[in-house]
C-alpha cells in the first residue's frame, strides 16, 4: 500500500481520490495546493495543506504525490508538476484495473490512465501525461510530457507526440505523424497530417484554425 498526496482541490483531484481509494489498495493521506488556493482545510473529508507548510504539517518521508491540476492552463499544469520534480517530489501514477496496457510499455512519472484505456505495444510515454476513459494509442508511439487525452481519442501508429498537447473528445489522429508542442486537436477532428507548433486544428478532415504561442492551451 501507497500513501499519496494529491496536489489540487478541484474535480479532477475529487475523481482521483474516489478511484485510487475505491479501486487500488493504496491510500490518500492528503490534499496540498498553493497557499494563495487553499479555501478550507478538508476535502472530500482529507485535510488540506498550503504546499509552502506542507513539511510542518504533515510527515512527507516515503510519500507519493499525484499531480491533479487540470487542463484550464497546459502551461499551468505543467509548471506545478516540474515544481514538485524540482523539489524531488516521489510521484504516484494511477492506472485503472481496466485499462490494458501492454508489459513492453515505457511510462513515465505522474501518469494517470481511466478506465478501458488501451495503451498497444512498445509505446514510450514521458512525465505527466493523462489518458481519459476510452482511449487508445497505438503500438511503437512515442509521447512526449504534460499531454492531454481526452475520453475516446485515438492515436495512430509510429506517432510522435511532443509536449503540452491536447487531444479532444473522439479525436483521431492517423499513423506516423508528428505533433509538435502544444497542438490542439478538437472533439471529433480526424487529422491526416503532421501539425505545427501552437496550432489549433478543427474538422474532418482537421485543418488548422488558429494559433496559440503566446499563452499556450487554455481551455
Amino acid at each position: 500500500m501507497q500513501n499519496v498526496i494529491i496536489f489540487g482541490t478541484g474535480p479532477l483531484a475529487r475523481l482521483l481520490h474516489h478511484l485510487i481509494e475505491t479501486t487500488t489498495t493504496d491510500k490518500v493521506a492528503a490534499f496540498t495546493v498553493d497557499a494563495e488556493y487553499k479555501n478550507g482545510s478538508e476535502f472530500e473529508g482529507k485535510p488540506v495543506y498550503a504546499y509552502e507548510e506542507l513539511e510542518q504539517r504533515i510527515a512527507t518521508d516515503g510519500l507519493r504525490f499525484i499531480c491533479a491540476v487540470g487542463y484550464s492552463s497546459m502551461r499551468m499544469r505543467q509548471q506545478v508538476f516540474l515544481r514538485l520534480k524540482t523539489d524531488g517530489r516521489l510521484f504516484y501514477s494511477y492506472i485503472s484495473p481496466s485499462a490494458v496496457i501492454d508489459s513492453s510499455v515505457m511510462l513515465g512519472d505522474n501518469t494517470i490512465i481511466f478506465a478501458n484505456v488501451v495503451i498497444e505495444p512498445f509505446c514510450v510515454l514521458g512525465d505527466n501525461n493523462l489518458f481519459w476513459s476510452s482511449c487508445i494509442l497505438c503500438h511503437d508511439t512515442k509521447v512526449g510530457d504534460n499531454n492531454f487525452f481526452a475520453a475516446n481519442s485515438t492515436i495512430g501508429g509510429f506517432c510522435h507526440i511532443g509536449n503540452n498537447c491536447f487531444f479532444a473528445f473522439s479525436s483521431v489522429i492517423t499513423q506516423n505523424l508528428t505533433i509538435e508542442d502544444e497542438s490542439l486537436i478538437g472533439a471529433s477532428a480526424v487529422l491526416l497530417q503532421s501539425t505545427a507548433r501552437a496550432t489549433k486544428y478543427l474538422g474532418n478532415p482537421a485543418r488548422d484554425v488558429s494559433r496559440h504561442s503566446d499563452i499556450g492551451i487554455t481551455l
